[in-house]
């Protein structure tokens, strides 16, 4: 019963969201089978129940003017309703899902307008994914349907460009704290008086150069 009660609210915000023209086109014919079933429910009673004068006047139906009552009303339109949700869940029931032009798929590669929606207003705010695409730093945003995590996984051999291309300009964005390391140690001698200038306090940790490292002792906080 709570399915049920779901698919109609879902049906009904559906039907909310048509055009008026949508929405005709779907009533006409509810009200055809309104119509006609109050129609035959007066002639049958004008014909005191009887299925043979029925049968002799049916083209009362559309010959004569309508003579209808509440009950003719009640009972037709209920049963025209029925018959028109039965014929419309039928045809429904049995219509298949189909995109036309795109049966291989409808992969492509995205375009400007796909990735504005993610893009920050503040150009800084942003993870720099390439030239012309960006990921903004906000955790929340307004459309929830465009929140993103903010992980990204950068692949590639020696000497192809990840530390060039992707890490300094993403440091050098400046709008977060950040935890790099460094095995090269090439980065705090190239970034680190980028950052002072910024006001970011560094600290470092050189296991390699103990003179130079803030001697952070892990074993310290072993019990």
């Amino acid at each position: 019963m709570l399915t049920i009660f779901k698919g109609f609210g879902e049906k009904w915000s559906e039907f909310k969201d048509m055009t008026p023209i949508e929405k005709a086109i779907i009533l006409i014919p509810y009200v055809l089978s309104i119509l006609l079933c109050v129609r035959i429910c007066e002639l049958y009673r004008l014909c005191h129940g009887n299925i043979f004068k029925f049968c002799m006047h049916i083209n009362y139906i559309w010959t004569k003017g309508p003579h209808i009552k509440p009950i003719d009303l009640l009972i037709g339109g209920a049963i025209g309703y029925g018959v028109a949700w039965c014929l419309r869940w039928q045809r429904l029931r049995h219509t298949k899902k189909t995109r036309d032009g795109v049966e291989h798929g409808a992969a492509r590669w995205g375009n400007a307008k796909d990735i504005a929606p993610f893009i920050d207003e503040d150009p800084n705010f942003n993870i720099i994914l390439s030239a012309t695409e960006r990921l903004t730093m906000n955790p929340k945003m307004k459309v929830f349907k465009y929140n993103r995590n903010k992980h990204v996984l950068i692949t590639g051999g020696s000497g192809s460009g990840k530390t060039y291309s992707f890490v300094k300009p993403n440091l050098m964005q400046a709008h977060s704290s950040y935890v790099v390391t460094d095995p090269k140690g090439t980065l705090l001698p190239e970034t680190g008086h980028f950052f002072e200038k910024m006001g970011y306090r560094i600290k470092v940790l050189d296991t390699v150069n103990l003179n130079e490292s803030m001697c952070y002792n892990p074993f310290v906080y072993i019990k």
